[in-house]
């Protein structure tokens, strides 16, 4: 995949887990010409252990607001096409399909994902 070219403005909205474990948080990012948004990404983005894993995207890479299905250790390239939002209004609903889908992706990623293990056993027996 070629790289993403960047955006005017880009914002991390946390959203609050139950443990220190892990953090998660939505990325939103766009462009836009006078008040219209021209371009827009938003990603679901799991981070464990120093490891960022983005879970799910939805973008206008390809000229078409689209949503990559969820997926582990990156977002599927499998899409599904979303024509009928306006584009003002695309980065509002990734949020929302985010807020009612993050329990199952987070869930998916903390099953899936490998923690680093500490050997602190060997190092008290040195």
């Amino acid at each position: 995949m070629s790289p993403r070219a960047t955006y005017q403005y880009e914002i991390f909205v946390e959203v609050p887990v139950p443990s220190g474990e892990f953090y998660s948080y939505v990325r939103l990012c766009w462009d836009r010409q006078g008040r219209e948004v021209t371009r827009c990404m938003a990603s679901f983005e799991i981070e464990v252990a120093g490891r960022v894993y983005q879970v799910v995207r939805y973008d206008t890479d390809d000229g078409e607001f689209h949503r990559h299905h969820a997926g582990f250790p990156e977002p599927s390239e499998e899409r599904t096409y979303l024509p009928n939002i306006h584009p003002n209004e695309r980065l509002a609903y990734a949020a929302e399909d985010i807020k009612r889908n993050r329990e199952p992706w987070t869930r998916m990623v903390l099953e899936n994902v490998t923690l680093p293990i500490e050997e602190r056993a060997n190092e008290e027996r040195d």
